[in-house]
């Protein structure tokens, strides 16, 4: 694969340097592997805040963590102290902190959804790879915990409202046997997708979803997926069948579902989008003793976009009653060879 100069890079802004990146990526299709995390640094300007990190390590021990690693590990798993060392950092993040509930669940729901992570970010030294996940859970999961241990329900109306819109005929299949969003959509979110790719798939979203200033491209991902296996869902008639699919890895052409995804970010109408819900990605804060995140990078997008969306708002309420009538014809442009 191609090899990326990044000492280009060093004198540019964080925008300029994500935008050459994003070029790379859409040439090569990922990101080559001995790059990738420093690129990812790159794409979600992390900090490198000593000060802040030092603070959270001085936090102690969580004897909860040492329990649920001795059942999910073995002893000489050499990403033990790894996974150790992140999760007792990361059970002061904020939302977590803040939940009423079994501390042994909550910390065994983050083992599982870092996990993927921790294998890329072995070898990285330890406050890069706290500060990389720690990013990703702000921006990318800052829902995920509103109900904690059920799922958000503002993430679910997210995905039920995109799938109702632009595969009505699978959505009403799916409801017609009693098959809920969280029954197979939630699987997909707590793993961080590990579950439903290969190894080299999973590398080639996450580069795609760091490279967007929108976490909400997440879901568009999502809902790419699913329409990507509507033949095969529209055959299945009960949760047990949906939840074993949406629990392996499939064998997906991930360019495709990229591309797809794409394409629903860039159609869906904003008046059912979920990128002023989500918002655009905000980078850490340089400095200080805690975590913060930096909502100055964000706020002259969310002007621009506020002053525009009161005008055409109306217009695309419209066209969504429109292609709601034409049925499944929204799917027909997207698999025009296979419906």
């Amino acid at each position: 694969m191609e090899s990326i100069n990044l000492q280009g890079l060093s004198s540019a802004s964080r925008e300029e340097r994500r935008e050459r990146l994003i070029e790379k990526l859409h040439q090569l299709g990922r990101y080559p592997d001995k790059y990738r995390t420093r690129i990812w640094r790159i794409l979600l300007g992390i900090p490198q805040n000593q000060q802040a990190f030092k603070e959270i390590t001085s936090k102690g021990v969580d004897p909860a963590i040492k329990a649920l690693l001795s059942k999910n590990l073995k002893s000489s798993d050499s990403k033990q102290r790894k996974i150790i060392d992140l999760l007792e950092q990361l059970r002061v993040f904020p939302s977590l902190s803040m939940l009423r509930y079994d501390r042994r669940i909550t910390i065994e729901w983050i083992f599982h959804m870092i996990y993927p992570f921790v294998e890329l970010l072995f070898d990285t030294n330890e406050t890069l790879s706290f500060e990389i996940i720690l990013s990703i859970l702000f921006n990318w999961y800052q829902h995920y915990w509103d109900e904690f241990p059920n799922p958000s329900t503002k993430i679910m109306n997210v995905i039920s409202v995109l799938l109702e819109y632009w595969d009505n005929e699978l959505y009403t299949h799916l409801l017609s046997y009693n098959i809920k969003i969280q029954d197979y959509a939630w699987t997909m979110i707590k793993c961080s997708f590990a579950r439903i790719l290969t190894r080299e798939d999973w590398l080639e979203l996450w580069d795609h979803l760091l490279s967007n200033d929108e976490p909400s491209f997440m879901y568009f991902f999502l809902i790419a997926y699913i329409l990507i296996a509507r033949d095969v869902l529209l055959g299945m008639t009960s949760k047990r069948q949906v939840s074993e699919f949406f629990t392996r890895a499939n064998i997906v052409n991930i360019s495709k579902v990229l591309e797809i995804s794409h394409k629903l970010e860039k159609e869906t109408p904003l008046s059912i989008s979920p990128k002023f819900d989500i918002g655009r990605y905000k980078p850490l804060s340089k400095y200080g003793k805690e975590y913060k995140l930096d909502y100055n990078a964000s706020l002259t997008y969310h002007r621009n976009q506020q002053d525009d969306i009161r005008d055409w708002i109306l217009e695309q309420e419209k066209e969504i009653i429109k292609k709601r009538t034409e049925g499944s014809g929204i799917v027909r442009r997207l698999f025009p060879s296979k419906v």
